[in-house]
């Protein structure tokens, strides 16, 4: 950005917007859906009765996931072809090439992962608590802490001030969810997700 001191200021307004409509959404779609006996599927929004509300909730939700889609795969594509292929790579045609084998590989993985296996809710809910426990919560708190040490030494939680004192409270909790999400969270996904296996297996899914 042209003025990199307002990096904080822009990261706080994404922070609080992201926190509200992600919030506000689900809390709206589990309460409409709490009255009724309808199970909630993945994504939670597809069990609305409303055909108007859930039109709109999947147009938002569509360039959403081409966005973020595109954006991971494209990470990852970048990720293989400077650090692992990049010895092999001599040419920019050459590179090209490698450029459409991954994403075709990542794609097609994608959809494996998505449209093939009968149980991808219970799939996604696992990823959600292995990975995003540690990169959603974890890793933030501990950067936080990592980098107060190196700014203010290794006794920095000493500092008596208030801004230090919350900040420290607000990562030491987040860290907390990342674990219990970590652990808790995946011993329960797993569970329902070998469950699920067990009633496709025995009702001849496979």
């Amino acid at each position: 950005m042209s003025t990199p001191l307002d990096f904080p200021k822009v990261l706080t307004c994404v922070t609080i917007a992201e926190v509200i409509v992600y919030s506000l959404v689900g809390a709206l779609i589990y309460i409409s859906k709490a009255s009724s006996s309808t199970t909630i599927s993945s994504p939670a929004f597809s069990t609305l009765t409303s055909v108007l509300y859930k039109n709109i909730s999947f147009s938002f939700m569509v360039p959403t996931i081409i966005f973020v889609g595109v954006l991971y795969a494209t990470v990852t594509a970048r990720f293989l072809l400077q650090n692992i292929l990049h010895s092999k790579i001599k040419k920019k045609r050459t590179e090209m090439i490698y450029w459409i084998i991954i994403m075709l590989i990542l794609w097609s993985c994608a959809f494996v992962i998505a449209e093939i296996i009968p149980f991808f809710a219970n799939l996604l809910s696992l990823m959600c608590s292995l990975f995003d426990g540690f990169f959603g919560f974890i890793f933030w708190g501990w950067a936080y802490i990592l980098l107060q040490k190196d700014k203010y030494g290794k006794e920095f939680w000493k500092r008596k001030d208030l801004k230090s004192v919350m900040g420290l409270g607000v990562n030491l909790l987040l860290i907390l969810i990342g674990v219990m999400f970590l652990t808790v969270g995946s011993y329960v996904s797993l569970f329902s997700h070998v469950r699920q296996v067990w009633i496709c297996m025995t009702d001849g899914y496979y």
